[in-house]
C-alpha cells in the first residue's frame, strides 16, 4: 500500500495496519463512558454534529457493535491488549442496552449486536456477554412471523432485512450451541430460496419499488446469493445452491464490463 498523501506526515498510514491504528486513535477520541459501559459519538468534530441523518448508536453499521468488532480485530492484529479494554467496555454497553433496540436486522439492529456480543464473549472469555447474546437471539427468534412461504421478519430477502438476520442466526447457532437458531434460519432461508430471483423483488419496502433492480450486497441480489451459498454450506441441500446460482446469474446479466 502506498504512502497516504492526503494527511500530514504525522498522520499518514504507510500500511493497512497503521491506517487501522490511526483509525482506532480517532475512534477513541469519540468515546463516552458511563455506568453502563462505553459508547462512541457518531462524529466527534468540534461542533459535535452527527455524520448520520438518523443516529444508530448501537448498530454494526454505524455504532457500538461495529466498533467492538473493530477493536477485537485490532487487538488480534497488533497484540496490544489495551484495545481489548475498548472492546470490553463497548460490549458491556451493548449487554446493558440491547433491550432498547427495536430494529432486528444485522447491519442496523439487534442481530448485529448479537454477533458483536458473541465475538466479545469468545475473545475476552466473558460468559456474561454470551448469556446476553443468547437472550437477544431468543428475542429475535420469538419475533419471527408467518410469511408467504415460511417464517421471516421484514419480508425483505436482502442482507439489510431477513437475509442478514438469517446470517446472524447461523453464526449464533454455531457459536452458542443452540440448534433452534439454525432451524429457524434454514426455514426462513427456504422462503428466500423459493423466490424466482432471490433478492430481486423486495416486497413491502417503502423506499424501493417492488421490481427494483439492485444487484448489490446490502440491499440486493449479490448479498442474498451469498447467504444462500452459506446455507448450502451449512445444510448441503442443493436447492440453496441452485438458488444462489440463480442470484449470481441475475447479477451477471445486469453487469456492465468496461476496460
Amino acid at each position: 500500500m502506498g504512502l497516504d498523501r492526503t494527511r500530514s506526515p504525522s498522520e499518514r498510514a504507510e500500511t493497512p495496519l497503521t491506517a487501522a491504528i490511526l483509525a482506532g486513535r480517532w475512534i477513541r477520541s469519540a468515546a463516552v463512558d458511563d455506568e453502563g459501559g462505553r459508547r462512541w459519538r457518531a462524529n466527534p468534530d468540534a461542533r459535535g454534529r452527527s455524520a448520520l441523518a438518523a443516529a444508530e448508536p448501537a448498530s454494526l453499521y454505524a455504532g457500538t457493535a461495529g466498533i467492538v468488532l473493530f477493536f477485537l480485530e485490532l487487538a488480534a492484529a497488533t497484540g496490544h491488549e489495551a484495545y481489548l479494554e475498548d472492546a470490553r467496555e463497548g460490549a458491556r454497553c451493548l449487554a446493558t442496552t440491547w433491550r432498547d433496540q427495536a430494529d432486528l436486522s444485522l447491519y442496523h439492529g439487534l442481530t448485529g449486536t448479537v454477533v458483536a456480543l458473541i465475538e466479545a464473549g469468545w475473545a475476552l472469555g466473558d460468559g456474561r456477554f454470551e448469556e446476553e447474546a443468547v437472550a437477544a437471539a431468543d428475542r429475535i427468534v420469538r419475533a419471527a412471523r408467518a410469511l408467504d412461504g415460511g417464517p421471516g421478519w421484514t419480508a425483505d430477502p436482502a442482507q439489510r432485512g431477513d437475509g442478514g438476520i438469517v446470517l446472524g442466526l447461523l453464526r449464533a447457532a454455531t457459536a452458542l450451541g443452540v440448534p433452534a437458531y439454525e432451524d429457524i434460519a434454514v426455514a426462513a432461508g427456504e422462503r428466500i430460496a423459493a423466490l424466482a430471483v432471490p433478492g430481486h423483488r423486495f416486497g413491502d419496502c417503502p423506499d424501493l419499488p417492488v421490481d427494483a433492480v439492485t444487484p448489490g450486497f446490502l440491499a440486493g441480489t449479490a448479498g442474498t446469493a451469498f447467504l444462500l451459498a452459506r446455507l448450502y454450506g451449512v445444510t448441503g441441500e442443493r436447492r440453496f445452491l441452485e438458488a444462489a446460482g440463480r442470484g449470481a446469474g441475475f447479477v451477471r446479466e445486469v453487469s456492465v464490463v468496461t476496460d
